[in-house]
């Protein structure tokens, strides 16, 4: 199974929330996918109560959803957190990485320890990769 996070789905008015959507159609085709959206306590559970058939979770960051206020920015990093402290495989999809802030890419380093990291273009990547990676 694979357990998207993510802070907007349709009907949400958010291009990530249509990018996860698009993802979904195309995975589930193949896999058994499960989509939490913005609900920690809901993610939680799924991750406690299937964490044996969870081959991997993937995070989206970030969307509308996790920009209300400054709990929900950093209900990604608890996910991921909690991911990896059960021992599951994570990847990080990250948009418009070059359009953040300075300090919310900082908050974003933990996410360097994710198995995967998944940029949206080479431009984001480049810049994300030189961010990420920088010990500065």
């Amino acid at each position: 199974m694979l357990l998207i996070y993510t802070g907007s789905y349709p009907d949400d008015k958010c291009g990530v929330g249509d990018y996860v959507y698009n993802l979904n159609q195309e995975i589930k085709k193949n896999y058994t996918v499960n989509v939490v959206k913005l609900s920690l306590f809901e993610l939680i559970y799924k991750i406690v109560s299937n964490r044996k058939i969870i081959k991997l979770i993937n995070i989206q960051y970030p969307s509308i959803g996790f920009s209300t206020n400054k709990i929900a920015a950093f209900k990604p990093h608890v996910a991921f957190i909690l991911a990896k402290l059960v021992g599951l495989k994570t990847s990080i999809t990250l948009h418009e990485f070059s359009s953040l802030s300075k300090r919310a890419q900082y908050f974003l380093k933990i996410f360097k320890l994710a198995d995967y990291i998944i940029f949206t273009t080479q431009y984001e990547k480049n810049i994300g990769e030189k961010t990420l990676f920088n010990s500065a």
